[in-house]
C-alpha cells in the first residue's frame, strides 16, 4: 500500500493527463485530481489526436485512458506512446468491465493499470501514485484476472 500524503514544496507533482470523452466523467477528474496536492492536472483530451497533441506540448507521467475513445487503435496507439513517450505510464481508466482480451491485450501492450470508472475516488488518486512509483494498479475483479491472465501468458503457464 502506498502513503498517500499532501504535497511538499521540494516533491515535483505527478503530471497527469486525462483522456475521456465523456462531459461529466471529464469533469469530475479534472475536479479530483486538482484538489491532490501532489497531483498535477495537465487537462483531458477526448480523442487520440488530441491525446498526441497533448503530449507533444506537455511532459505528462500518467495517462488515465478510457479505451472507449473515437479513433483509439489499442495497438497501434499502446505502441506509439510506448515508443515516442517511454516515461508515460498508462492507465486504464473505463467502465468496460466485461471484456477481458481487450483489456489484457493493452496490458500486454504496456498498460500498468486497470481502474473502472465507478472507483472510489481515493483510489483512482492511489492507482496514479502507483503507477508513477513503476508498481502496477489493477482495480476489481477484472483486473485481478486480466493480471493473472496476462502474468500466464508470459511465463507460458498451462491450466
Amino acid at each position: 500500500m502506498i502513503n498517500i500524503t499532501t504535497n511538499s514544496d521540494n516533491v515535483k507533482p505527478i503530471k497527469v493527463l486525462t483522456a475521456e470523452n465523456y462531459v461529466l466523467s471529464a469533469k469530475y477528474l479534472k475536479i479530483l485530481l486538482s484538489k491532490n496536492g501532489d497531483i498535477q492536472y495537465l487537462g483531458n483530451a477526448e480523442s487520440e489526436i488530441e491525446i498526441k497533441q497533448y503530449l507533444s506540448n506537455w511532459n505528462a507521467d500518467i495517462l488515465l485512458l478510457d479505451i472507449e475513445l473515437p479513433g483509439f487503435e489499442a495497438e497501434e496507439t499502446m505502441n506509439f506512446f510506448r515508443e515516442t513517450y517511454p516515461q508515460l505510464k498508462v492507465i486504464i481508466y473505463s467502465d468496460f468491465d466485461s471484456d477481458s482480451s481487450s483489456l489484457s491485450k493493452l496490458i500486454k501492450l504496456g498498460a500498468c493499470g486497470y481502474i473502472t470508472k465507478d472507483a472510489d475516488h481515493h483510489k483512482i488518486s492511489e492507482a496514479v501514485k502507483i503507477a508513477y512509483s513503476g508498481s502496477t494498479s489493477f482495480e476489481t475483479q477484472l483486473g485481478s484476472k486480466i493480471k493473472t491472465k496476462v502474468l500466464e501468458s508470459f511465463f507460458n503457464i498451462q491450466h
